[in-house]
């Protein structure tokens, strides 16, 4: 690996944190769950197309869910204190 390349990858890793930061995604998997369970009565037709879709949404929510639990860099927080906004 590059140093360009090991560069990327961490600014890429840290912008993938960032950008969970913020997201409901406890609410969003308790209505993956939902939609789980009452899908199969309502249409179970629909439910068999895809569920297996809905699942690897549901990993990778929860994927992401401990991706959001992971500190900043210490850069970045800094970086965060500093903005106008």
């Amino acid at each position: 690996m590059t140093k360009e390349e090991y560069q990327e990858t961490q600014m890429k890793l840290v912008m993938i944190r960032q950008l969970t930061e913020g997201l409901p995604l406890d609410d969003f998997l308790r209505a993956i769950g939902r939609a789980d369970v009452m899908a199969p009565i309502l249409d179970p037709a629909l439910w068999r197309e895809g569920h297996r879709e809905l699942d690897k949404v549901r990993d990778l929510a929860n994927a992401l869910r401990a991706f959001q639990a992971l500190p900043l860099p210490a850069y970045v927080e800094a970086a965060k204190e500093r903005r106008p906004w």
